[in-house]
């Protein structure tokens, strides 16, 4: 998942994609971040809801935010595994 980063659209995401996903599959996002705290709080309270955990998460290097070149963010990314 790599959409609009709020936390309704995240969340919209998560629980319209969790149904297409076999038992063992993934969901992978993208931009778990300080300056995308929707996407955080989305995908702790999704997993939390639906017994389930952050698999894997990303530490990258910090890059120049868009819009505020003077700013730096790791735009780091997330896995997690839906249940056999």
């Amino acid at each position: 998942l790599d959409s609009d980063h709020s936390y309704a659209a995240v969340k919209q995401d998560l629980e319209s994609s969790l149904p297409k996903v076999k038992a063992g599959g993934w969901i992978m996002g993208h931009d778990w971040c300080e300056i995308c705290p929707g996407v955080e709080k989305a995908v702790t309270e999704f997993c939390v809801q639906h017994g389930l955990e952050i698999t894997a998460l990303t530490n990258e290097l910090p890059l120049p935010v868009i819009d505020s070149p003077d700013k730096k963010a790791a735009y780091n990314s997330f896995a997690i595994q839906k249940g056999k």
